[in-house]
């Protein structure tokens, strides 16, 4: 009986471990909504940010259809900026939640750019980047996320999902803190 009650316990505490909690909230901000999940034991947002900010945040291509890329990407943010844009509750993961999150996955993040072979829910839509000098790239092929640990004076770490939908890579590397990468937010 004892073996059994044990045995119980076990593997309802590796369900939970397991399980994948995924829901919605409201940015009490603006009134976007937003989706999260649960990986590990992060609840992570399962889309980039889009709070408009009066500096340091931009729509992909600045044009006509920008509006609409920051609907289905997020918006893009230099690092000061983004330090600040989590919702409340939320924060801006660091280095090693990247790091937890790439070896959760099995050391790579195959499939984390979304879609059906997407079985922890990230979602990270390939949305490129937006560097230094204003100049935007990447759009479909990569996309980037900042991190709160800073890197020297000038630099941040990032993670970086760069690929296809079907085969994505993600690493943790450091970048320019002028240059536009996405927020992704963890729950405190």
């Amino acid at each position: 009986m004892q073996k059994n009650l044990l045995l119980v316990i076990v593997l309802f505490s590796v369900s939970n471990v397991f399980a994948q909690e995924k829901g919605s909230f409201e940015d009490m901000r603006d009134g976007n909504w937003y989706k999260y999940v649960t990986i590990g034991s992060k609840v992570w947002m399962a889309e980039s940010v889009n709070y408009k900010t009066a500096e340091g945040s931009w729509c992909y291509g600045e044009g006509r259809y920008a509006e609409e890329k920051c609907k289905e990407y997020g918006r893009l943010y230099n690092h000061n900026t983004a330090k600040n844009v989590c919702p409340n509750g939320w924060r801006l993961p660091d280095k090693a939640d990247y790091e937890l999150l790439i070896a959760i996955w099995g050391g790579t993040l195959n499939s984390a750019a979304g879609g059906a072979k997407d079985p922890k829910g990230f979602n990270a839509k390939l949305g490129g980047f937006r560097g230094a000098g204003g100049a935007y790239d990447f759009m479909e092929s990569a996309v980037y996320f900042w991190t709160s640990t800073k890197y020297g004076e000038n630099s941040a770490w990032m993670f970086g999902v760069a690929g296809t939908t079907a085969n994505a890579m993600g690493s943790v590397s450091q970048d320019n803190i002028h240059t536009g990468r996405y927020v992704r937010c963890i729950k405190k």
